[in-house]
């Protein structure tokens, strides 16, 4: 029982990602499994699930069938056509698996209006767009951590494209700019891009701090940095950037079909938007570093922006469904 919220474990914990940076099949079948388990033996009023967790959505569905509780699903990504990208030919299970959840006759909750656009692509209209919210009087008081110039955040995913990062970085740094980088996170690429920096003579300006588990120590790396990168080419939401924003750092994130932190960063004015080409990445840095005034005038919109996202929105918001849908 934390803070009148009860947390039930479901199934044994594993790894979620293969070596190669692909989703591990297994743990998610396990969840299912778990929650269909778990469901069974109690009664609500509504369940929520939450997407990708495709199979767990399906295993709700079934687990409720003989009792009166109703469904909602929040979807933080849809893949559509992509699914073959990231499993090649087990892709068209996934896709198929997809389309099944897409058509469950639930209420359906997108986290943004890029993703509530993929959503229509599977066929399903929202009862609502509903977007994260940040926690700006907790972020405050927390003191920055040392001063740098670029902060990553993130899982060291292939999606997450840290490799055009670390080119971009090597860009900057061969045009004389002695610009550093902290890099928050872990992942099955961890190895793939330590040796990455190695090749590209980079890696002294260069620091994998690694998992931190405290929020309040990932949010003082990014007040302490001059720009919070974001090379990442799949985004549901992108709340890192959010949290950036409440923190005065502006981000550089790319244009890409798949990133809907683009059109948070692009709406709350508090960032650049770079073509997913390394090149195009560490021109718009260097603009930023180069320009302390634009710096401090977007950290200025974030702030703005991030005062007007309130978790207690969401949260009432998300309420709101769940009572309507009870009813």
């Amino acid at each position: 029982d934390r803070d009148g919220i009860v947390v039930r474990g479901v199934c044994r914990g594993g790894a979620l990602y293969r070596r190669s940076g692909r989703r591990a099949v297994l743990p998610s079948l396990r969840h299912a499994i778990g929650v269909f388990r778990a469901l069974r033996r109690s009664e609500f009023d509504v369940v929520d699930c939450q997407v990708p967790a495709h199979l767990s959505c399906l295993s709700t569905r079934l687990a409720l069938r003989s009792s009166g509780a109703k469904q909602t699903i929040t979807w933080h990504e849809a893949w559509g056509r992509h699914w073959r990208e990231e499993f090649g030919v087990l892709g068209y299970v996934g896709q198929a698996i997809e389309r099944r959840v897409a058509r469950l006759p639930v209420v359906h909750i997108g986290v943004s209006d890029d993703l509530a656009t993929a959503m229509r692509s599977l066929g399903i209209e929202p009862k609502a767009v509903i977007e994260a919210g940040v926690d700006v009087a907790g972020i405050e008081p927390i003191v920055a951590d040392r001063q740098v110039d670029l902060a990553f955040v993130g899982r060291l995913v292939p999606t997450k494209n840290l490799g055009l990062l670390l080119q971009a970085l090597w860009i900057l740094r061969d045009s004389g700019r002695e610009v550093t980088l902290r890099v928050v996170g872990d992942g099955p690429l961890r190895d793939t891009w330590e040796r990455q920096a190695n090749q590209l003579g980079v890696a002294d300006a260069v620091e994998f701090v690694g998992f931190l588990p405290e929020w309040r120590d990932v949010i003082r790396v990014v007040k302490g940095a001059k720009i919070l990168a974001l090379p990442s080419v799949r985004e549901g939401y992108g709340l890192v950037a959010l949290e950036a924003a409440a923190c005065r750092t502006p981000v550089v994130t790319v244009d890409h079909p798949r990133n809907a932190a683009a059109g948070l960063v692009d709406s709350g004015g508090f960032g650049l938007i770079a073509s997913p080409t390394s090149e195009s990445f560490a021109d718009a840095i260097a603009r930023l570093l180069d320009d302390d005034e634009l710096r401090a005038a977007m950290g200025e919109h974030g702030a703005a922006y991030a005062d007007q996202a309130s978790w207690q929105h969401t949260a009432g918001h998300t309420f709101s469904i769940f009572e309507e849908t009870a009813a």
